[in-house]
């Protein structure tokens, strides 16, 4: 993503999240019903996958009740930059 990505560009991904015993619950379940289905991903995990693919990971909104997350992620290329756009990056109800 950082590949493609211009010079202090930000990348949001929607998705349910497996933060929340409901989630993992329905996480199983999908599992079992559909096998194309691999599995929801925490925080942690789109931490992990952001930062090997050279993006700075922001922060994250839930925009449901505990089922789905906006991660934010931003291609950082020195240290003001950073300092910046962590205030500047908010999701708005």
């Amino acid at each position: 993503m950082a590949r493609v990505l211009k010079s202090d560009g930000a990348v949001y991904i929607t998705d349910l999240t497996a933060d929340s015993l409901i989630s993992r619950i329905i996480d199983n379940r999908q599992r079992k019903i559909e096998k194309e289905h691999v599995r929801f991903y925490g925080t942690k995990d789109y931490q992990k996958m952001f930062s090997q693919v050279g993006l700075t990971y922001i922060g994250q909104k839930t925009i449901t009740v505990t089922l789905m997350k906006v991660h934010m992620g931003r291609r950082m290329d020195d240290r003001k930059t950073s300092m910046r756009h962590n205030k500047s990056l908010q999701l708005t109800p």
